[in-house]
């Protein structure tokens, strides 16, 4: 009895095919010309139509879809006042885990992609946010409700709700990210510098405050300002530091100015 249930069992496992193999598509949207990323989705799909999710995307530019089959995909961008953009996806069938990572670099009206496929135990790519900051439920909805202003387009009133989680948590380091974001919407940029300032003394490590640093040394024709901003991003050791500040050296380049 005991010979035949193992016999059976051996069987059976020689009859089940193998689970599938399940991938990731993550990435980060990059606007050109030193403006914030404004309000804007990602959505991702087969290409058959069934509808895999969709993502809005903070003032990081992440996205992130996991768990993935093999297969063609279709990922849009839609952005306020500006035009969509498609971008097919295509994850093949690889022996392990992969991680497809997009590097979308956007205009008002086109963008330009890079396309990476590793390994998903590759730890540059398994996590694209960081941590974020412990804080009051107070801070928290006045730093949400900041965010839905600013994607309604009011900057402005993002502004006032920001001020009011930095007065409720005063080392809020994404609020004052965000106040830096939305004064450089406003073309506030003595302003903005000061709460990105703050913001990189709360977290020193962080890449994308350098980034932000930068598009406002950008708009006001700073240009060796702009690329230490940039270097600085770079030397972060983030895989994001290290394209961006990449990236805009090859816009000042482009332009005649590096």
């Amino acid at each position: 009895m005991m010979l035949f249930l193992i016999g059976w069992v051996e069987a059976k496992d020689r009859d089940t095919p193998a689970p599938a193999m399940l991938h990731a598509v993550r990435g980060r949207i990059i606007p050109i010309g030193g403006q914030p990323l404004r309000a804007a989705k990602v959505r991702f799909a087969r290409v058959d139509g069934l509808e895999i999710g969709e993502r809005l995307l903070a003032y990081e530019g992440t996205f992130a879809f996991e768990k993935l089959l093999p297969g063609q995909y279709l990922l849009t961008l839609e952005r306020e006042d500006e035009a969509t953009i498609g971008r097919p996806v295509e994850i093949k069938s690889y022996p392990g885990p992969k991680v497809i990572f997009l590097e979308i670099t956007v205009n008002k009206e086109s963008a330009s992609v890079r396309e990476i496929v590793t390994d998903a135990s590759n730890q540059e790519f398994s996590a694209l946010k960081e941590a974020p900051s412990q804080v009051s439920r107070k801070a928290l909805r006045a730093f949400e409700q900041a965010a839905k202003e600013s994607a309604n387009g009011a900057p402005a009133k993002a502004v006032v709700l920001l001020q009011r989680a930095i007065r409720e948590q005063p080392d809020y380091f994404e609020a004052h990210n965000d106040l830096g974001v939305q004064y450089q919407k406003l073309q506030h940029w003595d302003q903005a510098i000061q709460s990105y300032t703050r913001a990189i003394e709360l977290r020193p490590t962080s890449a994308k405050v350098r980034i932000n640093v930068a598009a406002v040394f950008l708009e006001q024709g700073q240009i060796q300002s702009a690329l230490d901003s940039l270097e600085a991003a770079r030397k972060s050791g983030t895989w994001v530091g290290i394209c961006a500040s990449q990236l805009g050296e090859t816009l000042l380049s482009k332009a005649g100015l590096f």
